[in-house]
C-alpha cells in the first residue's frame, strides 16, 4: 500500500515537470522565432518560461522616454523623432514625438517595450523620409533603470538620401517607474541629478515650479507679458497673474484680482504647431470652458511649463479626492455609530 501511494506522489511531482519539458521541446522543435510569432508570450506562464530559460533576458517595461535634442543637423529642416519597439513575433510599437525647427523637442512619450524586445529603433524622420537611424541595445536601456541622470547620447547613422554631413547626435532619457533615485521633473529644465535627490514632493515645492513669466494672449489675438503664481488663500489653490515687476511684495488681494481655482483645471495640452505655445482649459464660475493660450518667454521650456503644470493638478486632485472619501468614511462610521446606538435603545425597551 505505501509502495503505491509513493509511487502515486511521484507521478504527480512529475506533471510540472513533463509540462515544463513539453513546452521547451515544442520551442526547441518548432523554433523560437516560429512559435513567438503565434504571439506565445501573450501568455504569463510562457513569459516566465522564457525568462528562466534565458531567451529573454529582461521582462516588459513600461517607461517614460524624453527626447531631448539633436546635433549635427543642418537648419531648415521640420523634423520628427520615431522610437519603435518590437518583440520576435510581436506587434511593432511606434511613438513619435511631434515636429521641431530647431530640433529641441525635450518631450516624454510614455512607451511599452515587451520582453523578448532586443532593440529599440530610433529614427530621425523629415515627413515621410528617414534621414538617420539606429538600434539601441536594450541592455544599455536597462542600465539606467536605477541612475539619477538616466539620460543617453545616441549616434545615430544617417541615409544616403538624406543629405546629411556627418552622423548626427541624439540626446533621450529613459525613465523607468521605480527609479527611486530619478529627480522629479528631470528631463524638463526643472529639476536636476544635483540639485534634487528625492523623487516625491508636497504641494508647496510642486506650486514653486507653475510660477514665472508668460506671454498670454488678450481679445482679437493681443498679447501681453504677464507674471503667473501659484497661491493658497483660505484653503483654495488659486493660480495668479498679474503685470506686476515686483512680484515678491504685492499684496495677495492684487494678486488675486486675475485667478483660476487649480481644482477647475481641465488641461493643459501643448499646441502642435507651435513650440512655445500651449493651452490651459478651466471652468469659470458658470462652469463654462476657458481657454487660456500662454507662451513661454523667460527660457523655461514649454514642456517644463506643461509638466509641471499637470504634476501639479494631478496632486492636487488626487488629494482632494482623498479627503472627500475620508468624508465620506466619516459620515458612513457616524451614520451606522447612530443606528447602533438606536437599536440598542429599542432592544432594551423590549
Amino acid at each position: 500500500m505505501m509502495r503505491l501511494i509513493g509511487s502515486l506522489c511521484r507521478c504527480i511531482c512529475m506533471i510540472p515537470v513533463l509540462l515544463f519539458s513539453f513546452v521547451g521541446a515544442l520551442l526547441v522543435i518548432c523554433g523560437f522565432n516560429k512559435c513567438l510569432c503565434f504571439r506565445l508570450r501573450d501568455r504569463s506562464f510562457i513569459r516566465k518560461f522564457l525568462l528562466i530559460l534565458g531567451y529573454d533576458k529582461f521582462p516588459e517595461v513600461s517607461l517614460t522616454a524624453i527626447v531631448h535634442d539633436a546635433t549635427g543637423i543642418e537648419p531648415g529642416k521640420n523634423l520628427t523623432v520615431i522610437l519603435s519597439a518590437c518583440a520576435s513575433g510581436g506587434t511593432k510599437n511606434n511613438f513619435e514625438t511631434r515636429k521641431s525647427k530647431d530640433y529641441k523637442w525635450e518631450e516624454p512619450m510614455e512607451i511599452t517595450i515587451e520582453q523578448g524586445t532586443v532593440y529599440v529603433d530610433v529614427c530621425i524622420m523629415n515627413g515621410k523620409q528617414t534621414m538617420a537611424k539606429t538600434g539601441v541595445p536594450l541592455t544599455d536601456i536597462w542600465e539606467l533603470s536605477d541612475q539619477s541622470d538616466p539620460k543617453m547620447k545616441c549616434t545615430l547613422r544617417k541615409t544616403l538620401s538624406s543629405g546629411l554631413k556627418i552622423n548626427p547626435g541624439l540626446a533621450i532619457s529613459w525613465c523607468f517607474p521605480d527609479n527611486e533615485n530619478l529627480p522629479l521633473l528631470f528631463g524638463y529644465g526643472l529639476a536636476t541629478a544635483d540639485n534634487v535627490t528625492k523623487k516625491a514632493i508636497d504641494i508647496n515645492e510642486l506650486a514653486s515650479y507653475c510660477a514665472g513669466w508668460l506671454q498670454k494672449t488678450h481679445n482679437f489675438g493681443l498679447t501681453h507679458l504677464r507674471y503667473f503664481e501659484m497661491l493658497k488663500h483660505e484653503g483654495k489653490w488659486h493660480w495668479c497673474w498679474y503685470e506686476t515687476q515686483d512680484h515678491k511684495t504685492t499684496p495677495i488681494d492684487q494678486k488675486l484680482a486675475k485667478n483660476l481655482e487649480a481644482l477647475r483645471v481641465v488641461s493643459i495640452s501643448p499646441v502642435p504647431e507651435d513650440n512655445e505655445t500651449f493651452v490651459v482649459r478651466y471652468q469659470d464660475d458658470n462652469k463654462e470652458a476657458v481657454n487660456l493660450v500662454l507662451k513661454n518667454v523667460d527660457g523655461k521650456s514649454r514642456e517644463a511649463w506643461v509638466e509641471a503644470l499637470r504634476v501639479f493638478s494631478s496632486t492636487l486632485k488626487d488629494q482632494s479626492r482623498s479627503k472627500d472619501e475620508k468624508k465620506k468614511k466619516s459620515r458612513k462610521d457616524r451614520k451606522k455609530a447612530k443606528g447602533d446606538g438606536s437599536n440598542t435603545n429599542a432592544m432594551e425597551e423590549v
